[in-house]
């Protein structure tokens, strides 16, 4: 049985999340550790171009709760189609960000209920769960110090 989406009114608009995507990210925490090293750094490589909508105060830093009021606009970049999703294909295009294989990994985790196309509030769920990711206080704000590092992490060698 698929979960409905939850309405949710905040400042007269309406916002929509999906349970299903907060579930399908909470599991990804299990994984492996270089796993998990690669899914920080897809979560840096994605919000990294969208900093200047996410700090819409000018702060300097990247705030989880200007999400629900700036997702939109970067999510209908991407709906090139104006499907009211978007596609794997249509996320892939973005000819600024350089590591596809990393911006894959994004939509997989963005994509909750797996159906190959990531609606409104699985886009609006994943932003907030890549800013969490690197928000490594934990105060709700990732600072440019914090995207930094979990851009530069790699995977350690073994010799």
């Amino acid at each position: 049985m698929s979960k409905k989406p939850a309405a949710v009114f905040r400042n007269g608009a309406l916002f929509m999340m999906i349970s299903s995507s907060m579930s399908a990210f909470a599991s990804s925490q299990a994984a492996e550790p270089a796993d998990l090293l690669a899914q920080k750094r897809a979560a840096a490589q994605f919000v990294t171009p969208f900093t200047n909508e996410l700090d819409c105060e000018n702060v300097g830093y990247v705030q989880s709760a200007e999400v629900d009021e700036h997702f939109f606009p970067i999510f209908n970049g991407y709906d090139v189609d104006r499907s009211r999703s978007v596609s794997r294909e249509e996320l892939l295009a973005d000819p600024y960000i350089k590591d596809k294989g990393l911006l894959s990994l994004s939509f997989d985790m963005m994509d909750g209920n797996k159906d190959g196309e990531v609606a409104p509030w699985e886009f609006a769920a994943y932003l907030k769960q890549a800013i969490d990711m690197l928000d490594t206080d934990q105060n709700g704000d990732v600072y440019p110090a914090e995207m930094k590092s979990a851009a530069a992490e790699r995977k350690p060698r073994i010799e």
